[in-house]
């Protein structure tokens, strides 16, 4: 079977609380926002509106990071984050991702 051919990631993507900056970063770059001891491949900044994404991650692990961060971006714009405990805004994310990369990219 061939391999997918995943296309290049948007700079910047419309979202409901304005448009949002996607930044594909070191290593180094991303470990400046992660907490203690914590590995990420990405985040979303709400002071900047910016996606920030690993360059060591690449292709279908890339976009499905990306749509995780979009899934806290509106979580965020909806006012829906508001009063969230973390593991359930992750486990949010992480449900709503797979969802859309098995029905977008399937």
């Amino acid at each position: 079977m061939p391999r997918q051919r995943w296309p290049k990631i948007p700079d910047t993507l419309p979202c409901p609380g304005g448009d949002v900056a996607v930044r594909v970063v070191s290593p180094a770059e991303i470990a400046k926002y992660a907490d203690p001891g914590e590995e990420l491949f990405g985040c979303f900044v709400q002071e900047q509106r910016t996606i920030f994404l690993r360059s060591t991650v690449h292709g279908e692990a890339r976009w499905r990071v990306l749509w995780h961060e979009l899934m806290h971006v509106g979580l965020e714009d909806s006012g829906l984050r508001n009063g969230l405990e973390h593991a359930l805004e992750e486990a949010l994310c992480d449900a709503l991702t797979s969802l859309v990369m098995r029905v977008v990219y399937r």
